[in-house]
């Protein structure tokens, strides 16, 4: 597939409850030097969540605020999971998928998303209706490569959802088809793709006017959030992983305040066929994975669900757009190439933010 502009395409990412949705994880540099004061030692608290290890880091003098800061944070992200998980038979969007033609309210992280990829005109790189597509591919087990005729019938009723009155308190949603569709398909909503980004923001969010937080930082892998300074005053650094070599850092992205980063890769959960790699992030106009960058992460100061859907959108969009957009919407962007070959774009100068490529060993 060519690089395109940020107006074509839709992609997502699979299922919350996963191994890891992303592939790129963030290794953080969080321990004070040796010089800093006694209470600038962070709490550390990692637990798992997401389908991943989510690790909330929080500065502060008072140790059980701190504590209590991080059971409502790590309480928050446990409430977006249940919201978002689609496999969950409890969860709204699993609710949704049981009637996926059958006129219903669209669930509210949904209409949350869908609202987002407007704003941020990625509707055709990230969509939220990718759940039957994904299932082809049985990501989850051995794998499988669909027959180009299952795979064109899916994608054609992803792109049948129909979203009545998106900007009402109540949006109502069904998938349009014939009534052999509803005897042989079955097409769904799935926003794992942004669970992890609605989830740490909705975690920061609860944190945001804590007095006793003076900093922090969540990660859940392929997203972290940071909030205000490093009591030290050095900045935050975040790793960002080579997606051919774990054992290397690709590049560190160093921020100062509160800074979202998020990465979308080819490697975590994927399979291999008869040579041929396939993973999760799919193109929605085509339903095959995309194949133009291997990695690619998106740094700014934004919402954490505006990361992980760009993430996931520029890399759809391929090096050349993403680069492209990221430029007119001065965020920080760094791509590893489908052959390899890295490259940045810097964040502007005097924004406290910076990624510096090259390569270092774990």
């Amino acid at each position: 597939m060519n690089d395109r502009s940020p107006r074509r395409g839709a992609q997502r990412t699979p299922r919350p409850r996963r191994a890891l949705i992303v592939v790129v994880w963030l290794l953080l540099a969080l321990l004070p030097t040796s010089c800093a004061r006694a209470d600038n030692e962070p709490l550390v608290e990692s637990r798992e969540s997401l389908g991943t290890i989510v690790t909330v880091t929080l500065y502060g003098a008072d140790r059980e605020a701190l504590a209590d800061a991080a059971d409502r944070a790590f309480e928050v992200m446990a409430d977006v999971e249940s919201e978002t998980n689609a496999h969950d038979p409890a969860s709204p969007i699993a609710r949704f998928n049981f009637a996926p033609y059958q006129d219903q309210p669209l669930p509210v992280r949904a209409a949350e998303v869908m609202r987002k990829a407007r704003e941020l005109d990625v509707q055709r790189e990230f969509s939220i209706a990718l759940w039957g597509v994904m299932n082809l591919y049985e990501f989850d087990g051995p794998g499988s490569v669909p027959s180009e005729e299952d795979l064109a019938r899916a994608v054609a009723l992803s792109h049948a959802l129909r979203v009545k009155n998106l900007d009402s308190s109540a949006p109502l949603a069904s998938f349009v088809a014939s009534s052999a569709d509803v005897a042989d398909e079955h097409p769904g909503l799935d926003v794992a793709g942004a669970a992890k980004g609605i989830a740490l923001q909705a975690a920061m969010d609860a944190l945001v006017d804590d007095t006793a937080v003076a900093g922090g930082m969540i990660s859940a892998g392929s997203t972290t959030l940071t909030l205000r300074d490093k009591p030290d005053g050095t900045p935050w650094r975040i790793g960002i992983e080579d997606p051919r070599s774990p054992e290397q850092i690709a590049a560190v992205v160093e921020a100062t305040g509160t800074v979202a980063v998020s990465t979308s890769g080819d490697y975590q959960l994927a399979f291999t066929r008869n040579g041929v790699r396939y993973h999760h992030i799919l193109d929605p106009t085509t339903g095959r994975p995309s194949r133009n960058v291997r990695s690619l992460t998106v740094v700014g100061r934004i919402d954490g669900l505006t990361s992980d859907m760009l993430s996931t959108a520029l890399f759809v969009v391929g090096k050349s757009g993403a680069e492209r957009y990221a430029k007119q919407r001065g965020l920080a962007l760094f791509v590893i190439d489908g052959a390899g070959l890295p490259s940045t774009v810097q964040a502007a100068p005097g924004s406290g933010i910076s990624i510096a490529p090259g390569a270092e060993r774990r």
